[in-house]
């Protein structure tokens, strides 16, 4: 087992900070996913690209091998969140970013 040195100020501000913006981009990367998933499944957009136009919005996500690392329930779950919190309520994204997906599904 490797030993740490004991914490500073400077170290624990850095990792703060690093903590921060991790958990920033996250909520971009988050934002995109649900943004553009709602786009795809929103009257079955998604197939309008040929290879896909028989495709249901759950196969559209769970067979295609460019979406691999999404899950269904992760890309569902974000397009709902869009289309209710942003679309509809008009909420912005940042206010949501860092609240729970799941807290989000059950309100």
């Amino acid at each position: 087992m490797t030993s740490q040195k004991p914490p500073t100020l400077e170290t624990v501000r850095q990792a703060y900070h690093e903590l921060l913006n991790a958990l920033t981009e996250e909520a971009t990367v988050g934002y995109r996913i649900a943004k553009n998933s709602a786009y795809l499944k929103h009257n079955y957009a998604f197939r309008l690209m040929p290879e896909f136009s028989k495709h249901s919005w759950g196969s559209f996500v769970k067979k295609n091998p460019r979406l691999a690392n999404l899950s269904f329930s992760r890309a569902d779950r974000l397009a709902i969140i869009y289309d209710t919190f942003v679309m509809k309520l008009g909420i912005k994204p940042q206010e949501l970013s860092l609240i729970d997906t799941n807290i989000l599904l059950r309100l």
